[in-house]
């Protein structure tokens, strides 16, 4: 077999790798923002709480209205990702090292659930990894910068939180990989050439915003799940319990009483920051003053004022959620079955009925999902990985390895202060990030393979 044969072999058996949950499971995994997606794939719906590329993602890979099709779709990307990161550190035994890093990550992390899940979170650790890979390589092809523009805009146009994971990242590996190259001209070349994909990204979600909302966001209704969480965090309430009896423009004012109870309620049985925002968002309460169109006529307003009105609280609160979510890791709470009767399982029945008896008799409906020893063994694999890497960094003071270990580093904080100051903590926010760490852990674990060979 030749080089390419080879290869094209390894990346078909990448694909069975990064989407065994979804062949063991029997069917794609879905969870209850899915049903939006499948409604904005199958009617051209723009949602307004979120990205509308995710839903045109699986229209278009979802061939002859075959869900697995978006799921080997979205591993091949990973995969595609993975072996980016292998030529930056191999000029030799490519097809061995990428096929470690590949089955490693496949088996010791948590991507190939993200991968086989029928949401666009997947996206989040490989444009992160594809932009930190970019940034450190010193010469790419014309056809290889089109490619990676292209390959990027589709990543983080998927999801709103990657386009405010990307601007700091992307700054941050400019400066270091310029540290390491000491190339002041292709610094200066390279950040403006990864700033076309996040400009592109913002374009599209806001043009698409506008012309069905009217309103120039990246999400129109954004400002309304940030109202949310600020009342969660208590600089809203406060501000509130002042200016309500002042202001009867603000409909929420009418259930204040309400909202005060609920969220008082939710802080006594100890749930994590913003748990009590999505609730409010989704559990009846917004919709009982008019929904997200009228919220979002004076959200912005009472942002404004709320933050400016003190600050200090405000970073307390996003420094105390920030904090909280820099140590949820664990996979599982975006895998409960989605019951008869709920949107995602209408949206499979309306729009792929001659399907449904895929997801009846797939296990995540049938007995639920437990990772309670896949979090484990997880966690597991993260921490002798990454001490393995920190061994190889130190020892053979790589500066590669020392440039992917801070990325990725400074890549979870972001993604922590971004989930837990902007939105509720969630377990599995950061889970999307760790298994860069996995991939990274294979690379050392061959560098250290290639030096015993050596030795030898």
């Amino acid at each position: 077999m030749t080089y390419h044969q080879k290869l094209s072999t390894l990346f078909l058996l990448s694909l069975i790798a990064l989407s065994y949950p979804c062949i063991l499971n029997g069917f794609p995994l879905v969870f209850g923002d899915t049903g939006t997606y499948l409604k904005s794939a199958n009617e051209l719906f723009i949602p307004a709480d979120r990205s509308f590329m995710y839903g045109f993602f699986i229209r278009y890979t979802s061939i002859t209205d075959r869900l697995i099709f978006t799921i080997i779709t979205q591993s091949a990307l990973v995969s595609i990702s993975i072996y980016y990161m292998t030529i930056s550190f191999f000029q030799e035994k490519i097809l061995r090292n990428y096929s470690i890093a590949i089955f490693l990550t496949a088996l010791l992390s948590a991507i190939p659930w993200f991968s086989s899940q029928l949401m666009p979170d997947f996206s989040v650790g490989i444009s992160s990894l594809m932009i930190m890979t970019f940034m450190i390589r010193n010469k790419f092809s014309y056809k290889e910068n089109l490619f990676i523009i292209i390959f990027l805009t589709l990543l983080i146009s998927l999801h709103s939180s990657n386009i405010l994971l990307s601007i700091p990242l992307a700054i941050f590996s400019c400066a270091t990989s310029f540290i390491i190259n000491k190339d002041k001209l292709l610094a200066i070349k390279k950040i403006l050439i990864i700033l076309i994909p996040i400009a592109l990204s913002v374009i599209f979600l806001s043009s698409a915003s506008y012309k069905n909302y009217k309103k120039l966001a990246i999400l129109p209704y954004g400002n309304v799940m940030m109202l949310a969480r600020l009342m969660d965090g208590g600089v809203a309430m406060d501000y509130l319990k002042i200016n309500c009896n002042k202001n009867t423009d603000y409909k929420v004012c009418q259930i204040l009483p309400e909202i005060l109870k609920f969220y008082k309620e939710e802080k006594d049985l100890g749930s994590p920051p913003g748990y009590a925002s999505d609730k409010f968002l989704w559990g009846g309460l917004n919709d009982s003053i008019g929904g997200f169109p009228e919220t979002q006529k004076y959200a912005s307003k009472i942002i404004n004022e709320s933050i400016s009105n003190n600050p200090l609280k405000f970073f307390m609160d996003s420094l105390n959620g920030s904090m909280i979510q820099l140590k949820k890791v664990k996979i599982g709470d975006s895998f409960d079955p989605e019951p008869v009767g709920s949107p995602t399982y209408h949206s499979l029945m309306q729009w792929y009925g001659k399907k449904i008896y895929g997801y009846n008799e797939s296990s995540q409906f049938k007995n639920g999902l437990n990772f309670r020893y896949i979090n484990k063994l997880f966690i597991l694999s993260f921490i002798i990985l990454f001490s393995l890497t920190m061994i190889m960094t130190i020892k053979t003071k790589n500066k590669l390895l020392i440039y992917f270990v801070l990325c990725a580093l400074v890549t979870y904080i972001i993604n922590s202060v971004i989930c837990g100051s902007l939105s509720a903590v969630h377990e599995r926010y950061n889970a999307r990030i760790l298994w860069i760490f996995i991939s990274i852990g294979a690379i050392a674990l061959s560098m250290l393979l290639d030096k015993e060979i050596k030795e030898k």
